[in-house]
């Protein structure tokens, strides 16, 4: 038996917009799940997006501009309550359960299949959570100052926020320390190396990005 989901990706161009519905999203009961990502105007359009709206969002980019990228799966009505349908650009597409679990498989299947050796490169990663108090200011430092600058793109970069209330303190990872927000931010930089971008290249923006962070108070764990 397949269950059938209702898969959509909303593109904004605005920060403040893409983190406030995100976290209205993340507060319905029920709600299945959301996750955000950085476009760049280099990153590479998935597999997601028909022909047709491949074009729209390569318009898009070529306007020198970064957009941010929600992602999810949920009935439209339930989305559309939450969520202005005027607030962003809306796309969806059916799909089994199964192909949304395995969206990365499905990308790690065709760079296989290229037989260019894409998959089996170094994956210098840096995973963060980030306090809800200093999003905003993370983004302005990380993403406006550092990422969208440098235009260092070879994978993909996802924000969202999470719920408190999924963790306790019998788990062993650490979190930020601001028990009074319900809410903290993840940021994965899932960055790749190759033959365009040495390893040591993309450890240094690692670690300016740590930097800031540190020089910000921005408490990241």
């Amino acid at each position: 038996m397949h269950i059938e989901v209702k898969w959509f990706k909303i593109i904004y161009d605005d920060f403040a917009k893409f983190t406030k519905y995100q976290e209205r999203l993340i507060s319905v009961d029920g709600f299945d799940y959301v996750e955000g990502s950085l476009i760049l105007k280099n990153s590479h359009v998935d597999s997601f997006f028909s022909p047709s709206n491949e074009s729209i969002i390569s318009s898009l980019t070529s306007k020198k501009r970064d957009f941010l990228l929600l992602r999810s799966s949920q009935e439209l009505q339930v989305i559309f309550k939450v969520v202005n349908i005027n607030s962003g650009l809306i796309f969806t597409k059916d799909a089994t359960i199964s192909d949304f679990l395995n969206r990365v498989r499905d990308e790690e299947v065709l760079l296989q299949s290229l037989g260019l050796g894409l998959w089996e490169v170094p994956h210098l990663w840096l995973n963060l959570f980030v306090p809800r108090s200093t999003i905003s200011d993370f983004n302005q430092g990380f993403l406006v100052d550092i990422i969208s600058k440098e235009s260092l793109t070879t994978g993909p970069f996802l924000i969202y926020p999470i719920n408190r209330k999924g963790w306790d303190a019998r788990m062993s990872v650490a979190i930020p320390e601001e028990e009074d927000d319900d809410m903290f931010y993840t940021v994965a930089l899932l960055n790749s190396a190759g033959p365009a971008v040495d390893p040591s290249v993309i450890d240094k923006q690692n670690n300016r990005i740590l930097e800031f962070c540190d020089k910000a108070r921005i408490y990241i764990k």
